[in-house]
């Protein structure tokens, strides 16, 4: 378990590493999974429609059911697309539930360029539907819904027309995954929103049972979570990152005057690539997205227990 390091030491980490090696194979304590580089090149697609097509080809290629739910949109006259499409994986048949989720949608840079949507938001998606080819293998005390939210990118759309859709379901937690591409440190926090939370204790048990770093932090960014939090859903965020872009994070939310200065000594391109045209496959680690993987299976299994 790492603990979040004070501003000096991590800064002068920062100034004399100035290239984040990536954790190897042998030293994960496990196996890799196969094929996550060839199932994020997948989404590497030119329109968000694509996008979501491959998606609902991986789903039907595992057997892995699945039924869309769509919604409109008129609040941003300016995106190409009208309605939105959430898509929904259900395991299990209690009344109690546990929602993992992941925005599937990509960013449009511009009118005509979309971003690349790798490190945010594919891998997430991509570690998501592996954890559901294994939660279709359990006895599941609750039921627990995968789901792929649309239009993030533009207001949390998507999440927010699934809780207005939802919101007499009897949803226990949710778990949001978002930045979860490359590195060997899980990052998650908002003390406030910590207090009385079973998902964090599961999450840092599970983390240091399963030996993944971890950095937590008194604040931090909220996304697709946050429309289940306005109805007293437990819910958290996590994300994925290099340590040292980890620690430097924590600084430019947490540190002296929000750490700002510190933003030209990001030691990797990870946190530069996002909404942008690098946000590509190139950018993907299979160790880390293993390591992701891990720690959210073993958080389910905990949570789905109790």
């Amino acid at each position: 378990m790492r603990k979040p390091a004070p501003f000096l030491s991590v800064l002068l980490l920062v100034l004399t590493i100035p290239v984040f090696a990536f954790p190897q194979i042998g030293e994960t304590g496990g196996e890799i999974l196969p094929g996550l580089i060839e199932d994020v090149k997948r989404l590497e697609k030119m329109t968000n429609i694509a996008r979501l097509e491959s998606i609902k080809a991986m789903l039907s290629e595992r057997d892995i059911p699945y039924e869309i739910e769509l919604f409109s949109q008129d609040k941003n006259k300016n995106y190409p697309r009208s309605e939105g499409v959430n898509v929904i994986i259900t395991m299990g048949s209690q009344k109690k539930e546990i929602i993992l989720g992941a925005h599937w949608d990509a960013p449009w840079i511009d009118k005509n360029v979309l971003s690349g949507g790798i490190i945010d938001n594919g891998c997430s998606v991509i570690i998501l539907m592996r954890i559901a080819e294994e939660l279709q293998k359990m006895n599941l005390n609750h039921r627990i819904r995968i789901v792929f939210f649309d239009m993030e990118e533009i207001g949390l759309l998507g999440s927010k027309a699934y809780v207005a859709k939802h919101k007499n379901d009897n949803i226990q937690f949710m778990i949001n995954l978002d930045v979860c591409g490359a590195g060997n440190t899980l990052i998650f926090g908002n003390r406030k929103k910590a207090e009385g939370n079973p998902i964090f204790t599961a999450l840092k048990n599970a983390c240091v049972e399963e030996d993944i770093n971890f950095v937590e932090f008194p604040r931090f960014y909220a996304c697709d979570e946050i429309p289940f939090q306005s109805l007293g859903i437990k819910g958290i965020m996590i994300s994925l990152a290099p340590e040292i872009d980890a620690h430097l994070l924590w600084l430019k939310l947490n540190g002296p005057e929000g750490g700002g200065s510190i933003d030209s000594y990001w030691p990797t391109k990870y946190i530069k690539s996002i909404h942008s045209k690098d946000d590509t496959s190139e950018m993907a680690d299979p160790v880390g997205m293993t390591f992701c993987f891990r720690a959210v299976l073993e958080t389910v299994i905990r949570l789905d227990r109790n």
